[in-house]
C-alpha cells in the first residue's frame, strides 16, 4: 500500500530486502526487518534541526513563537477559523496545524475535532500571513 501511495504522489519507490537495506544503511540490524521501502532521491534529516530551521524561517517571515505555552482548548468558528485558547492568552487562527509528530493522533483525541482534520506528511506554510506559533 505504501508503494502504491508513493506512486500516486509521484514518488519512485522500490520495495527492497533487509540485505539491500543494510547495504544502504549499515547501522540497521537486519534481524528486525522483513523488508524496506527505498526512495533513491530521499535523504536523512535531523528532526530537531529541521524543527529549528522551520521556526527560524517562520520568524523571518514575521511569525511570533511563544514557547512553554499549552493549548487548552480549540473552538471552531462558523467561518471555519479557530479560537485557540492557551495558558498565555487566546489567538484567532485561520488554520490550526497539529505538529504532534508521532503523537499527533493522541493530540487529536484531546478535542472532538478529528472529523475536521486532514492528515499531511509534509509541513505547509504561507509567507503571506504572520501566524503566531506555539512550541
Amino acid at each position: 500500500m505504501a508503494k502504491a501511495r508513493g506512486r500516486y504522489l509521484g514518488m519512485d519507490l522500490e520495495i527492497i530486502s533487509p540485505d539491500e537495506a543494510a547495504k544502504l544503511f549499515p547501522p540497521m540490524d537486519k534481524k528486525h526487518f522483513l523488508g524496506a521501502i527505498y526512495d533513491p532521491i530521499e535523504g536523512h534529516v535531523d528532526p530537531s534541526g529541521v524543527t529549528y530551521a522551520y521556526a527560524k524561517s517562520a520568524q523571518i517571515a514575521g511569525a511570533e513563537i511563544v514557547r512553554h505555552t499549552r493549548v487548552t482548548d480549540l473552538i471552531a468558528r462558523t467561518d471555519g477559523s479557530w479560537d485557540v485558547i492557551t495558558t498565555h492568552g487566546n489567538v484567532h487562527a485561520e488554520h490550526v496545524v497539529n505538529a504532534g509528530g508521532l503523537w499527533a493522533r493522541e493530540v487529536v483525541g484531546w478535542w472532538d475535532w478529528s472529523s475536521r482534520c486532514l492528515q499531511w506528511s509534509t509541513n505547509i506554510s504561507s509567507p503571506r500571513r504572520s501566524p503566531r506559533w506555539f512550541g
